[in-house]
């Protein structure tokens, strides 16, 4: 076959070609072509005997199959390789998976079906390969690129520009809460990849806390429409299992495979959890979880430690919603650190945490609209017949960005810039972060998302180079996880009071602001309250009160030789 067909397969026309979908393949005329397929390893035999030459120069070639499943969960059987080719490769893949270009072509086989006759393959995927962007379609997205830098503040407003158009948002230049969260989605999108060091993940992860009806939804959305994958997960068991999010075991003849989860199918783009809130009170589920996403968004990857023992890459972007516990549970009582109950080293890996507070205007503003429209959906009031072709020309812009302007240094004198800021930051939040928050715990995680943030701000503005006007817009997002950390320090529980306190309590609670005699006090107490005590207790407790200032003795008048229990709330 590579001597018939070599002049018109040969490796330019390789790099050249185009990706399709396993079912695009077999149910298109694209037989002997060279092709692109964007998939995993699913399966691989164990070495079988081939034999090629004629009976004078017969060579017995140790063979491996291969089988390749694409994202629509379509898998196609390759032709037999030579095991000496790609034994050593192949080998650390099916052990660390993760999404591959695999170059090659369709060969079909009467009666028997689609084969691919795999030529190579690559590992290290920029967001254009994951979206699978063909020739005609690139060069339309350029000159789309071309068109949204020129517009005034660059790709990143014209982006927003759009989404706030085509979504139909209402009153985001009063929701300032929102609006910065918004902008951080925006910017999340331009995060991409591992550290050149390789050991912690380029992506940004964030945290949204707020009521319902403030727009955690449109980050969701924004979310969805920029990055080149995308999954949008409920607070369920079923989805946010350890099998649904790492992967599951399959058997397969005499072979034991982990088909990868959510969390490295979308490796390269974002992972969105809802209503968080609904899982955090939790144990078991909740823990394991807690690691699992503690894994993703540090090293990039997740473990699959069942039979089939399997590393998966999972350069994921993880975006979190939730309401505060007591939101959803105003029966209960809950301090700031409990009404989060986010462990302090997750919380730490977030790059970006910010509470929406209610906004009754905008709020009234959106309802009035849901009644005009009739079509609702959070913050967002859709048009279900404008065209996504604006999303689809969003996320190749971002996309042709990512992959144009991957890797950006510090320019000149940047590094000491930087120093000089975070040395400000330790000096403001080291007294402010006390109790089981600690600065000199986070350091470590601060100083990679200041990188993080820095490249992905180089990256939308077109730019190799780190500048410090990146570096300020990059602490204007980090100074809100700050000053959320140091508004959630964890309060001491309250002491436990006994019973004469409780006395004390119930009577400044309850029969202040009205003289009584002791006598009368004493009477009420006891028809009042579960505790039936004698005069000589009142009078007691009354005299400590007094000697407490919560409570004075009345010296004339028709009064006197009364007490006044003195409420908290007077002044």
């Amino acid at each position: 076959y590579d001597d018939e067909y070599h002049s018109k397969n040969n490796a330019d026309s390789y790099l050249k070609s185009e990706t399709y979908t396993i079912h695009e393949i077999k149910t298109t005329n694209l037989s002997c072509k060279p092709i692109k397929i964007l998939g995993s390893v699913y399966s691989i035999s164990e070495p079988i005997p081939v034999f090629r030459g004629s009976d004078e120069t017969l060579q017995e070639i140790a063979s491996i199959e291969i089988s390749i499943r694409d994202y629509t969960n379509n898998s196609l059987q390759c032709l037999p390789i030579d095991y000496r080719t790609f034994c050593e490769n192949f080998g650390d893949f099916m052990h660390h998976k993760g999404l591959l270009k695999f170059s090659g072509t369709v060969i079909p086989i009467e009666g028997e079906g689609y084969f691919f006759y795999l030529k190579g393959f690559e590992s290290n995927l920029t967001a254009q390969d994951i979206i699978g962007i063909r020739a005609a379609r690139a060069k339309e997205v350029q000159t789309k690129f071309i068109m949204a830098n020129k517009q005034r503040g660059g790709v990143r407003a014209y982006i927003k520009s759009q989404i706030v158009k085509n979504l139909s948002i209402k009153g985001l230049n009063k929701a300032v809460f929102l609006d910065k969260a918004i902008d951080f989605m925006i910017l999340q999108s331009f995060s991409f990849g591992m550290a050149e060091s390789g050991n912690y993940s380029n992506k940004l992860h964030s945290l949204v806390i707020g009521s319902p009806a403030v727009g955690k939804k449109l980050l969701t959305r924004t979310a969805s429409i920029l990055n080149p994958i995308a999954y949008e997960l409920p607070s369920t068991p079923a989805k946010l299992s350890m099998a649904g999010l790492v992967g599951n075991v399959v058997k397969k003849g005499k072979m034991t495979l982990s088909i990868p989860g959510y969390l490295p199918l979308a490796s390269g783009g974002v992972i969105c959890i809802q209503d968080f809130h609904e899982l955090i009170g939790g144990k078991g589920t909740s823990s394991s979880l807690m690691s699992t996403l503690s894994k993703v968004m540090e090293d990039g990857e997740v473990i699959d430690s069942t039979s089939a023992r399997t590393v998966h890459k999972a350069v994921t972007a993880i975006h979190v919603d939730m309401n505060r516990l007591s939101q959803v549970r105003p029966d209960k009582q809950f301090d700031d650190h409990s009404d989060i109950n986010i462990r302090t080293n997750i919380l730490s890996r977030f790059d970006f945490i910010i509470e929406i507070p209610r906004n009754r205007e905008i709020q009234k503003m959106v309802a009035y609209d849901m009644i005009n429209d009739g079509m609702y959906l959070g913050n967002i009031v859709q048009d279900r017949q404008k065209s996504d072709i604006w999303a689809r020309d969003l996320k190749a812009i971002v996309a042709y960005l990512t992959t144009s302007f991957a890797v950006a240094e510090p320019g000149e004198g940047v590094t000491d810039y930087i120093k000089n800021k975070l040395g400000v930051l330790i000096e403001e939040y080291t007294p402010k972060l006390v109790g089981d928050y600690h600065l000199s715990d986070m350091l470590t995680r601060l100083v990679n998302s200041i990188k993080k943030y820095a490249k992905a701000i180089a990256c939308s503005n077109c730019s190799i180079h780190v500048e410090r006007e990146d570096v300020d817009e990059a602490f204007s997002f980090i100074d809100h996880k700050m000053l959320f950390l140091a508004g959630s320090i964890p309060k001491p529980a309250p002491k436990k009071l006994g019973k004469v306190e409780k006395r004390y309590q119930v009577l400044v609670e309850r029969y202040a602001q009205k003289p009584r005699s002791i006598k009368k006090l004493a009477t009420e107490y006891n028809e009042n309250e579960p505790e039936n005590v004698s005069c000589k207790t009142i009078q007691r407790a009354v005299e400590r009160l007094v000697k407490l200032g919560s409570a004075e003795k009345i010296l004339e008048g028709k009064d006197k030789g009364k007490y006044m229990i003195i409420s908290k709330n007077d002044d």
